[in-house]
């Protein structure tokens, strides 16, 4: 090894501690708030994958200081968005493995465009077959954040989650559907209110919609005269009303 290569692999060595030790101090929620803000600034500055990634764990926790909280991970948002596309791939690994995906979803927005976002959240989505523990805890979150972009994919991928197994997930599709008011979503909605075993709760959010947006449901008024709650009818123009 020449001295060339030796310096090389020290400032290597003695940048990997560096990230290691401001990862540590970031980490700690009982470490003062400005020992965590300084690592977050060495952090962008040492700009290194493993750096990104410590800089996302700080998505994971919250601080007993709500304002602090906030502060703190605007931060770390802002020094993703400067790192640029250095982050985008540790964003990618992080969403893929962790819960706390709302700020680094902002930030591969951000950087890689809306595109990007939904191919990767509707990707992790198909990639769960289990709604158990922690895979139906990953799915929440992974529609959770779905719901905040509006494209035909999106669209479609919300229908299909309204015959998930997990009422969560049924009520976030219904939450997520609301949003695309340009679209009749009568037909994909009323065969809902028809299944006897429904929850009381989905049938609401469907109903309301209905109500709402004033969708012409004339050509279901027969299925739906006694599936209706005691307040809701439908009227002779085939919209649904309530008392």
């Amino acid at each position: 090894m020449g001295l060339r290569d030796y310096f090389a692999n020290r400032r290597a060595a003695r940048s990997t501690r560096h990230v290691e030790r401001a990862a540590k101090k970031l980490l700690h929620k009982h470490v003062q708030t400005s020992e965590r803000q300084r690592a977050i600034e060495l952090l962008e500055d040492a700009g290194s994958p493993e750096a990104v990634k410590a800089l996302l764990m700080r998505f994971t926790y919250r601080t007993d200081v709500q304002i602090v909280d906030e502060d703190e991970k605007e931060r770390a948002y802002e020094a993703l968005l400067r790192l640029g596309e250095r982050a985008i791939e540790p964003i990618r690994e992080f969403i893929h493995e962790e819960l706390a995906i709302y700020w680094p979803l902002r930030a591969l927005t951000e950087i890689a465009g809306e595109r990007a976002a939904v191919d990767l959240l509707l990707s992790e989505i198909e990639s769960i077959t289990d709604n158990f523990d922690r895979d139906l805890a990953r799915k929440n979150e992974l529609v959770s954040n779905l719901r905040e972009y509006q494209d035909e994919r999106v669209l479609n991928t919300l229908l299909a989650l309204l015959r998930d197994e997990s009422e969560d997930i049924r009520i976030m599709a219904i939450d997520g559907l609301a949003v695309f008011d340009e679209v009749d979503l009568a037909e994909q909605l009323v065969p809902i209110l028809l299944v006897d075993d429904e929850s009381v709760r989905i049938k609401q959010m469907i109903l309301e919609l209905l109500t709402q947006r004033r969708w012409n449901v004339k050509r279901f008024k027969r299925e739906l005269s006694d599936k209706l709650p005691p307040l809701y009818w439908v009227d002779d123009t085939g919209v649904v009303q309530r008392k």
